[in-house]
């Protein structure tokens, strides 16, 4: 059925709304223009997502799974910072550049 939907609607929900609770917060989030921002939106959402999904599972394996998950959340945020993330795309940019041979005719 989701399948479908995906498939065919032009719809800017594809028809959902009513079967996916938080399609319309994520197509919100898609429209942020700032990466940081969005990504940060994404997290949140998921973290709110996993908080409800295992709001009555004490000491559950998904409950274990969730903490990891989070921790795991907390810290990619803390490791991350601007200037690392500059050099990282900076470095990347450089890499492909050297892997990517442009015909003299396409400068």
């Amino acid at each position: 059925e989701v399948c479908e939907a995906l498939r065919t609607s032009n719809a800017r929900d594809f028809g959902l709304g009513t079967e996916v609770d938080y399609l319309e917060q994520l197509v919100k989030i898609s429209e942020t223009e700032e990466l940081v921002d969005r990504e940060k939106k994404l997290d949140q959402l998921r973290w709110d997502w996993m908080e409800e999904a295992t709001f009555f599972d004490y000491f559950t394996v998904e409950r274990l799974f969730v903490f990891l998950l989070q921790l795991e959340m907390i810290e990619r945020w803390i490791s991350l910072d601007k200037e690392k993330g500059n050099q990282l795309f900076r470095s990347i940019i450089a890499a492909l550049k050297d892997e990517v041979q442009i015909p003299a005719e396409f400068r």
